[in-house]
């Protein structure tokens, strides 16, 4: 969470504009606060002993993670969010009064504190101060708020241009990062070739509906998207390469079926007739007898 200038939250902003788009992924939201001061609710100011300095982040950073950081090389926001994140060890309710006089001690002096009074153990505070130093310095959020601290009468400013375009620039680096993770996470999964045409083409496991044998020739796999392809491998042949995609089942002599995209299951009989997402009702897979039970349990029946 972050905010702006030398204000924080208010419980009670009397002012909000609605989300502004950055992209697909990323939200921003702006709000303003009035200080009221009869309320105990209205907006109090971040003292200037709770500013944080690049050389304190650093510190602080090694302190978390064991890496070290030239000071030089933090940014502005996240100067920002490093010193809202100050001021969240100060306003917890569970560090006494009495260890809260001293404003001034950095955040590397702050940690021990969260650990000692943290109700649920030294290890849940080390925990929680950690991640939330992380999301700081990575500046992991999807909706951050700015606030701004106004008189009667007095207009709001505009959040300044260059904190949002660091902000947004570190938020999409962090998208691509994520999205780069899991494309390497793919690449160590089975995935399945089938014949398109004259042509071979590739599903992942997560875009099969079901493979069925009850095909002239070879096998039939239909993808989420409503398209089918023969494969010319046999079914147990293809229920073994994907054993390691937990999600797929045999659920009859000529079925192979992935779970996670099942619409409905219908009794039929003995058994069961399975119907999935986004298909035809008439595009049906088996569920038999003799692996029946086992189906339920995976289904927790």
């Amino acid at each position: 969470m972050a905010k702006q200038g030398k204000s924080r939250r208010s419980d009670k902003p009397n002012r909000s504009k609605k989300p502004q788009e950055l992209n697909n992924s990323l939200k921003l939201r702006v709000q303003y606060a009035r200080p009221w001061p009869a309320s105990p609710d209205s907006p109090q100011i971040l003292p200037d002993d709770m500013q944080v300095s690049p050389q304190e982040v650093a510190e602080y950073w090694a302190f978390c993670t064991g890496e070290q950081l030239l000071p030089d090389k933090i940014s502005q926001a996240q100067l920002w969010q490093f010193s809202v994140h100050k001021d969240q060890f100060y306003q917890l309710d569970y560090i006494p009064a009495a260890e809260k006089q001293d404003r001034k001690r950095s955040l590397t002096a702050w940690h021990p504190l969260i650990c000692k009074y943290n109700p649920f153990g030294a290890d849940a505070g080390d925990s929680w101060a950690k991640k939330q130093a992380s999301f700081c310095m990575e500046l992991q959020a999807y909706e951050i708020q700015f606030l701004q601290l106004l008189s009667q009468g007095e207009a709001p400013q505009p959040v300044p241009e260059a904190l949002l375009r660091e902000i947004k620039s570190g938020l999409q680096q962090h998208l691509e990062q994520q999205q780069a993770i899991l494309q390497q996470l793919r690449q160590q999964r089975q995935p399945l070739w089938v014949q398109a045409g004259k042509h071979l083409k590739l599903l992942w496991p997560d875009e099969i509906c079901f493979i069925t044998s009850e095909t002239k020739v070879g096998l039939e796999v239909f993808t989420v998207s409503g398209e089918r392809y023969p494969n010319f491998q046999t079914l147990s042949e293809l229920e073994k390469r994907l054993s390691s995609e937990t999600q797929f089942m045999r659920t009859s002599r000529q079925h192979l079926v992935n779970l996670n995209h099942i619409d409905q299951v219908q009794p039929a009989g003995r058994g069961r007739n399975l119907t999935f997402k986004g298909l035809p009702a008439d595009l049906q897979a088996r569920v038999t007898d003799g692996y029946l039970k086992a189906f339920l349990e995976r289904l927790g029946g």
